[in-house]
């Protein structure tokens, strides 16, 4: 259970019973909750971990945050993801798109997924490479959909979620771009990395504690409107994805996790 549902019901387990929590990310930090809902889940955070016996952290940015603020014992356990055994260029096609001739950003349509900085990024760059950008539909999305209609070169389509598709998507990119700024592991971003992205990743502790040396980072648009006028094989190298590769097989499989998560139980009996 997650720490804001937990932070609520605990006070209904079996006074016995061991309590593992997984913190997940710092939600209290998303922009799209109110002051009210924010503050509420920093207490909600704070409730959850004095009431543990073992947090767990699903990356490295959120282990070091909770290790410093709580003294509840923490494990590290990451979130998991599959390797693609293969890609369809047919599934191209409805979209109207070319192997290689297109970058991909895939999000919650949030201001802390940094969708805005990528538009900017691609118009200030000059480059005629379609950005195209999945997503939910919501208020924000509509407001940067209006932002950009007149300009052909960013692309918004309504979010799909058949894992063959967007994977096929992925790999035929040239570049995928994951802004998300809030931590702790975002699955969509092993996902890229399982797909064999070439990807531009937004500077920040959580990101780089996934992704470390197979991409490269952007703390700003005018960084990325420069990645977007480089070739992406000069960019990020062969080598680069061949480590992603072998970071998922090794580090985040499903098999794996499940073993961890078996022993952190073992740990609290």
């Amino acid at each position: 259970m997650g720490y804001t549902s937990d932070s609520v019901w605990h006070r209904l387990w079996n006074r016995k019973a061991k309590h593992v929590c997984n913190m997940d990310g710092m939600e209290w930090l998303r922009s799209k909750y109110s002051p009210t809902v924010q503050a509420f889940l920093k207490k909600a955070e704070r409730w959850a971990a004095l009431h543990s016996d073992l947090l767990i952290a699903d990356s490295t940015g959120v282990f070091e945050y909770l290790k410093k603020k709580y003294p509840t014992p923490i494990g590290m356990i990451a979130y998991g993801a599959e390797v693609p055994h293969q890609f369809k260029l047919n599934h191209l096609t409805s979209y109207g798109l070319k192997a290689f001739e297109y970058d991909l950003l895939i999000a919650r349509m949030e201001p802390e997924n940094n969708i805005e900085m990528a538009m900017e990024a691609k118009v200030e760059s000059g480059n005629i490479v379609p950005l195209v950008v999945f997503g939910n539909e919501n208020k924000y999305a509509e407001k940067l959909k209006e932002k950009c209609k007149a300009l052909p070169v960013i692309k918004f389509y309504r979010a799909n979620y058949n894992q063959d598709v967007i994977n096929s998507l992925r790999y035929y990119s040239r570049y995928y771009i994951h802004g998300h700024s809030v931590g702790g592991t975002n699955p969509s971003l092993l996902e890229a990395m399982a797909a064999q992205c070439r990807i531009l990743a937004h500077n920040n502790i959580f990101n780089k504690g996934v992704l470390q040396g197979g991409g490269q980072y952007f703390s700003d648009a005018a960084q990325l409107s420069r990645f977007f006028n480089l070739a992406n094989t000069e960019l990020i190298s062969n080598r680069q994805i061949e480590d992603n590769l072998k970071s998922i097989r090794t580090n985040y499989s499903w098999e794996q996790i499940c073993q961890q998560y078996e022993a952190a139980f073992y740990q609290v009996l």
